[in-house]
């Protein structure tokens, strides 16, 4: 992958399009993340901007709620990768 689609940030609403999950569901990934010590750029109006490194890790965090693991477990083993 390039430099440009690594610089590239994309609003909640396409993430959760891609990942094929409520928007809601993102939502509170990205606050258990956080909770974490994820950090997520936000622009001037507070919405988070997710890139490429973020999707994976969210996709990676997909996988492994799909295999029935518990939210403080996976944000917690994806906030440490």
């Amino acid at each position: 992958m390039n430099n440009a689609e690594d610089n590239f940030g994309y609003f909640a609403k396409t993430v959760s399009e891609r990942l094929g999950i409520a928007k809601d569901t993102l939502r509170s990934w990205s606050l258990k993340l956080e909770a974490e010590g994820v950090k997520f750029e936000r622009n001037a109006r507070d919405q988070r901007i997710y890139y490429e490194k973020d999707i994976r890790a969210l996709e990676n965090m997909k996988e492994l709620m799909d295999l029935q693991q518990p939210l403080n477990d996976v944000s917690k083993t994806i906030a440490n990768k």
